[in-house]
């Protein structure tokens, strides 16, 4: 039986299929979802730039070249922007001049290897100085578009007019207004008292009358005929060149017209109000015409312009015109710590200082303007008197 029962095992594992072995799949490590997500986001990036390429091309080719360059300067502000970090400097020995024989000075060659690689330990003698070279002071140009001027020294004279049978004082007075200087003769009864005139200020016909006025009023008018049709030429073409209007106003300042230069700035300032170079170059004009508004037309100037040095020297000139000494060095100083190289703020500035008697300070500007101006005859002049 029990063989019976082997033979039939055997017969039957005889009859039995192989079974395969199960194949051996794979086993995936689990992988973080940051790293999913870096091929889409430099795909991304590749994209915006991409993007970002062709629309500079095709706003180029439309010429768009002028926002090209301003959002291209954004990147360029951002990188200058970050400060590099330096590596610790070096110092490099100094060098005072160039070796002569006029000066010896011994140089211990002590420590320096020779050409054995130990040390020589001798002296040698090496001339050397140092050599000091005086340049010239360059002389700084005045700014072309704005007016700036010492204090004006007035000579008074004085136009002669006959008098007709119609004339009064204040016919007078309104027929020669704004050229009659000092300021305060504009009023009649100080007028008819300049010609030793009595109340009620009757005036004989045929006598002269006198109108005072300062000397650079009166001068002939004559020069930049061509340059004057130039720009009202332009003008009529572009009416609102605020350029061309200020370049019309100094004109007319040179040529002593200066109620034409007034009138000028003025128009340029009802175009632009705002117009820093037209409010001080007015400011400056009406402190020459004696106005009420000089002053105001030079603190807006000085208000809104970013170095305002040349409306400060101006406004230090018409604070020395009412003698009010304190506020004009304050203008001059305060010009000077703005651009210390404007000579007519250093001018004005020794002029204040020598009238309210510091002349050790008056005589410190004027050495120094005679050095840059040598020829100039008003430097030499006060100088020589401040010497007496």
């Amino acid at each position: 039986m029990t063989k019976k029962g082997n033979n039939t095992h055997i017969q039957i594992l005889g009859r039995m299929k192989p079974f395969p072995p199960s194949p051996m799949l794979p086993v995936y490590l689990p992988v973080s979802s940051s790293r999913k997500m870096m091929p889409m986001i430099f795909g991304g990036i590749g994209g915006l730039i991409l993007i970002v390429l062709i629309s500079l091309v095709v706003l180029w080719q439309m010429g768009y070249r002028a926002e090209i360059f301003r959002f291209t300067g954004l990147f360029e502000n951002f990188y200058t922007s970050v400060k590099p970090v330096k590596p610790p400097a070096i110092e490099s020995p100094k060098v005072e001049g160039p070796r002569t024989t006029e000066q010896v000075t011994e140089v211990s060659s002590k420590g320096r290897a020779g050409d054995d690689g130990h040390d020589s330990g001798t002296t040698e003698k090496v001339t050397e100085e140092t050599m000091t070279v005086e340049a010239p002071l360059p002389i700084p140009k005045p700014h072309p578009n704005l007016l700036i001027g010492r204090y004006p020294v007035l000579k008074y004279t004085a136009i002669s007019d006959t008098v007709r049978p119609e004339d009064t004082v204040m016919e007078f007075t309104r027929r020669y207004k704004n050229r009659i200087f000092p300021k305060s003769y504009r009023n009649y009864k100080q007028l008819a008292q300049y010609n030793g005139i009595e109340p009620p200020y009757t005036l004989k016909s045929g006598i002269e009358f006198l109108i005072p006025t300062v000397e650079h009023i009166v001068l002939p008018k004559t020069g930049y005929e061509t340059e004057i049709q130039e720009i009202q030429s332009k003008l009529e073409l572009e009416s609102s060149n605020i350029e061309l209007i200020n370049r019309l106003g100094i004109i007319y300042f040179k040529r002593n017209e200066l109620h034409k230069a007034a009138s000028t700035f003025q128009k340029g300032i009802n175009l632009i109000p705002d117009d820093v170079m037209l409010r001080n170059n007015l400011g400056y004009t009406y402190l020459l015409l004696e106005d009420d508004g000089a002053e105001s037309e030079l603190q807006q100037a000085i208000a809104q312009m970013e170095n305002p040095a040349v409306p400060l020297c101006n406004l230090g000139t018409l604070h020395m015109t009412r003698e009010k000494w304190d506020l004009a060095v304050k203008a001059f100083k305060d010009a000077l710590e703005q651009d210390a190289n404007l000579l007519d703020a250093k001018y004005n500035l020794a002029l204040t200082y020598k009238e309210i008697g510091q002349i050790d300070l008056a005589k410190n500007y004027l050495d120094e303007l005679s050095q840059l101006l040598p020829d100039d005859p008003q430097v030499q002049s006060i100088l020589d008197d401040l010497v007496r």
